[in-house]
């Protein structure tokens, strides 16, 4: 009798694995489609053309910690320009992006410092190794890719288990498919940058986030923004954003700049 009871449950255990669905071989489930992906990423910048903002910046390297003031312009088509000041209203640094440059203003030192916008200069000038026009889009709250073919991703260790995942060549990025956001972008590799969104407000109609961090893991070195007072698709002064060495100036040019 034993033995029989001992036979069904074991018929009954393979009937039960034998009907479980089998798991989907292709990735985790999600809402979202590949061309739904690249559009929700590419969304903020598609919709807003300039952003003007003053407000917070927090640099974190190692163990230390500098906070300033900042003020932020960003033009779509023409690149950003980040201010830091001090409390009394001091310029410390200015951070200049365009298309065809990356320009840096250290005015504690009274030195300018200019190179190509590449890879390369994104290293040197600002310690990330990105495209520099990515920077423009990140402070927009999105991220305009060529990869079309973004693929479902499983949650790391780590992860928001909340977002959804996806992947496409060295980038990741995690989508809150319900609020129609994009949280958390990671450029992949030996030193990765992780890049995330967040405390979103209605301007104009439009979700735009308001805190975003810039993150180098492996070298213990976080930006984050906090933003306030902002205004976008205003007119900006493209002035701010090809800036010339001040007189007595120390000029830098790197990369074959002129």
């Amino acid at each position: 009798m034993a033995r029989s009871r001992l036979i069904a449950l074991a018929v009954v255990c393979w009937l039960a694995l034998a009907c479980t669905p089998a798991k989907n071989v292709h990735g985790p489930e999600t809402s979202l489609t590949g061309k739904e992906v690249a559009r929700l990423l590419a969304a903020p910048a598609a919709r807003v053309a300039t952003l003007q903002a003053a407000g917070v910046a927090k640099f974190e390297l190692l163990d230390s910690t500098l906070v300033a003031e900042m003020l932020l312009v960003v033009d779509r088509q023409a690149g950003m320009r980040l201010d830091l000041v001090s409390p009394f209203g001091t310029p410390i640094l200015s951070t200049i992006v365009t298309p065809e440059r990356v320009i840096l203003l250290k005015f504690t030192r009274n030195v300018y410092v200019e190179g190509p916008a590449n890879e390369d200069t994104s290293e040197q000038l600002l310690g990330m190794t990105i495209p520099p026009q990515l920077l423009t889009q990140v402070v927009l709250g999105g991220f305009v890719s060529e990869a079309k073919k973004w693929r479902p991703a499983a949650p790391n260790k780590d992860d928001d288990t909340t977002l959804e995942y996806f992947e496409s060549g060295p980038w990741r990025a995690g989508l809150d498919a319900e609020k129609q956001r994009l949280r958390k972008l990671v450029r992949i590799g030996d030193n990765p940058v992780v890049v995330s969104w967040d405390s979103f407000k209605d301007i104009d109609g439009i979700d735009l986030p308001h805190e975003i961090s810039i993150e180098r893991t492996n070298e213990r070195q976080r930006l984050v923004l906090k933003l306030g007072n902002v205004h976008i698709n205003q007119n900006v002064d493209r002035d701010l954003l090809r800036p010339t060495p001040p007189p007595g100036w120390t000029v830098l040019r790197i990369g074959g700049t002129r």
